[in-house]
């Protein structure tokens, strides 16, 4: 059949017509799926993929405060029927290999032994791998040898054609090895597992690795208008390891986790939880056995040697108390004491990971100013929080022990004198504690006491603005 000029016109406008179409579709169909993934900014132009909009995470990473992380990686083996042997790359420099563990989604392969190579090419590896090989050895005074290595370390000791030859290795300016095989760029396991069946196995390889950790940093601005504060939490993680983590799920564990010299598996975060909550837009917490693990929303890259730090906690107008002590292994200086109570009633009511808190406060121009800072253990819901911001610059003591009575054989009696002088210009009450041992009792005192625990006595001294007031008291010691 024969086409007219016209008719080839009309046939080609038409093709151009439905790739033009289906080019436009294609190009939607793009955007659309490249659109299911969001990222936000971290850090400059860091971008970081959105956990629930991203595809399941390969790297799992979970970092315990002692200084050790739980590397997980789900990876895709060829694995053909019996024996395979496989290598393992990239793992972290600081691996515990006894911890290493092999899991197949479908349970048709398993790990039936491993080594660890750690020797990666350097000038000692290629020189031990090169013993009983021949290699070229140029000096800085431009001589050249070439014969079989014999042995290295100050010297390398060569069998060449005219006899045995020491060079010192200080001299060496060029080594040539030649070809040698087996050298590994990184730390590299070396697995033999057995597959009952020739497939792709969807397998999850996890070990623990030392050079991993995260604390916690708090910021807290104390107001000037009523007795409360303000609680930032960040989240700091530090990477160690020797190895990159590209687009990791990370999970943090807080509470001191038991490491023995025959160390047991740390659970997988899919056991005994409970239920999450989020603490922030970023992190959810809940309970691991007997920790507290947090969860990170985001995917995170971690690479070797970089600190991260990430928003944990924002909590306002948390109500505290304030409290002027004079400890008990100090005679004349008094320290600031801040108490509040980690509940709902004082918004916050979350488990608070150990870390190092920081204060500030405007002065009179409105700057803000570091005033102190100090440490909080794992401090779980309900339960008050003590810290010490530093000495009290307007508020000066001066104990002493005035007088010592011997009374019968086995007992004592001593007197203490202290003197606080407030110079500031309101009232204050300072309270001045006291060590006790043995079978001990107070005898006397010029102002109310209460005990404390078994060692510790807490006098209650109250001092009007601009007034030195005394506080005296007898202890008898017993034995």
């Amino acid at each position: 059949m024969k086409f007219t000029k016209n008719q080839y016109l009309i046939i080609g406008l038409i093709v151009i017509i439905f790739a033009g179409i289906f080019l436009f579709i294609g190009i939607n169909q793009a955007q659309e799926g490249k659109g299911n993934v969001q990222y936000y900014a971290f850090q400059g132009d860091e971008k970081i993929a959105l956990l629930e909009d991203a595809q399941t995470p390969n790297m799992h990473l979970t970092l315990y405060n002692q200084g050790f992380g739980l590397v997980k990686e789900t990876k895709t083996f060829s694995l053909k029927q019996g024996a395979n042997l496989l290598d393992y790359e990239d793992v972290a420099d600081t691996i515990e290999s006894d911890t290493l563990m092999y899991e197949d989604a479908e349970g048709k392969s398993t790990l039936e032994e491993f080594t660890y190579n750690y020797d990666t090419a350097n000038n000692s590896a290629l020189l031990e791998k090169s013993l009983g090989k021949t290699i070229k050895v140029e000096t800085k005074e431009g001589r050249g040898f070439e014969g079989k290595l014999l042995s290295y370390g100050t010297t390398l000791l060569l069998d060449t054609a005219n006899g045995i030859v020491s060079v010192l290795y200080e001299q060496v300016e060029n080594i040539n090895f030649g070809q040698l095989t087996g050298l590994k760029t990184k730390p590299t396991i070396k697995m033999k597992i057995w597959s009952d069946e020739e497939r792709a196995a969807n397998a999850t390889v996890a070990y623990l690795a030392k050079g991993l950790n995260w604390e916690t940093k708090y910021v807290s601005k104390l107001s000037d208008e009523k007795d409360a504060i303000t609680l930032d939490g960040w989240i700091s993680m530090a990477n160690n390891s020797g190895k990159a983590y590209e687009n990791a799920k990370v999970k943090l564990i807080a509470g001191d986790v038991k490491k023995a010299s025959a160390y047991s598996y740390p659970a997988y975060a899919d056991s005994m939880m409970a239920e999450s909550k989020a603490i922030s837009s970023g992190v959810s917490e809940q309970q691991l056995f007997e920790y507290h693990m947090y969860s990170l929303k985001n995917l995170v890259t971690l690479k070797n040697k970089e600190e991260k730090e990430f928003s944990m906690l924002v909590s306002k107008d948390i109500p505290i108390t304030r409290e002027y002590i004079l400890g008990i292994y100090s005679d004349k200086k008094i320290e600031t004491i801040i108490k509040f109570k980690n509940s709902e009633e004082s918004n916050l009511g979350v488990p608070l990971p150990a870390g190092t808190i920081k204060f500030y406060k405007e002065d009179s121009e409105g700057s803000i100013q570091f005033i102190g800072e100090d440490s909080i253990e794992h401090t779980p819901k309900d339960k008050e929080v003590e810290l010490s911001i530093g000495i009290v610059f307007d508020i000066t003591a001066d104990r002493k022990e005035t007088k010592t009575e011997k009374v019968g054989e086995s007992c004592e009696k001593n007197y203490y004198e202290t003197k606080i002088l407030n110079s500031k210009d309101k009232d204050v009450t300072v309270y001045a504690k006291q060590l006790i041992y043995g079978d001990s009792k107070v005898t006397e005192s010029s102002q109310p006491y209460e005990q404390e625990d078994s060692q510790t006595l807490k006098f209650t001294v109250p001092v009007k603005a601009g007034i030195e007031e005394k506080l005296t008291y007898a202890i008898l010691r017993c034995w």
